[in-house]
């Protein structure tokens, strides 16, 4: 039919053809889709940990009122118990937050050197944004992985870096589980793993991520209540049941002093 109208009319058909839109390869918006996801997840995180910070800072601003408040609570003979309480509950969260700083310290020396030998570029920014996300439990561990796999496809480096990056991740988080984790928190919190998943998951339908992050801590300090209040006693032996070997042993001693 073009053929015909060119050769009858003069009708050229090609500048037709021209106006088209010229049809794009199916992966030419892949890498901006993936530097976009990456920034969202970043920015969300750096957002939330900021808030946290804020929330802290100005929640120890507030700390003895809220302890005058907590004492005028309760009667005046349980006023010396309830101190303990609180005094026991401030160092536990203490801590859990130092031991926390030295676990993630850790991570973002062992990252870096693993993201270098893999070939990841700019791997200290990963190591820093992968030790960060482990302040979120389970859930950060998935999303480093996530984020630095999808940062080494985009970089060109395929399955075998890929498969680099995902090794290096699990080594390290078996060292970290295994090996670090129960020396430096040993005997910060003590908390049942059933028991930390569900308040893991009650805390993020309440909170989001900050509720996975303070969600621990907040366990710990509900335990040292369940285990000061004589009615609550059952419930503190199942979050977690705490071994006192050591006072047991101080006890014995003393009671053969006392003997002798």
């Amino acid at each position: 039919m073009r053929r015909y109208l060119h050769d009858r009319f003069g009708v050229r058909g090609l500048a037709k053809e021209s106006a088209l839109p010229i049809p794009l390869p199916p992966d030419a918006g892949g890498f901006s889709k993936i530097a976009t996801s990456v920034m969202s997840a970043t920015v969300s995180v750096v957002i939330n940990l900021v808030l946290i910070i804020i929330y802290m800072i100005m929640l120890l601003c507030i700390r003895g009122q809220i302890r005058i408040f907590i004492l005028k609570l309760v009667r005046p003979n349980y006023r010396n118990e309830t101190r303990d309480v609180i005094s026991r509950s401030a160092r536990v969260v203490q801590r859990y937050l130092q031991g926390l700083f030295f676990v993630i310290a850790c991570l973002w020396i062992m990252y870096t050197i693993g993201f270098s030998l893999v070939g990841i570029h700019n791997a200290l920014f990963f190591a820093i944004l992968c030790g960060l996300l482990e302040v979120v439990p389970f859930v950060g561990n998935i999303t480093g992985s996530t984020l630095t796999s999808i940062m080494a496809l985009s970089q060109g480096g395929g399955m075998g870096m890929v498969l680099g990056v995902l090794g290096t991740y699990a080594l390290i988080q078996f060292i970290q589980f295994y090996i670090i984790t129960p020396m430096v928190m040993r005997e910060q919190v003590n908390i049942h793993p059933i028991f930390t998943i569900l308040i893991l998951v009650a805390g993020e339908l309440v909170w989001g991520i900050p509720g996975m992050i303070l969600a621990i801590p907040a366990l710990g300090i509900a335990k040292i209540v369940c285990d000061h209040v004589e009615a609550l006693h059952p419930f503190g032996y199942l979050i977690g049941h705490h071994r006192k070997r050591k006072e047991r042993g101080w006890t014995g001693k003393i009671a053969g002093r006392k003997t002798v």
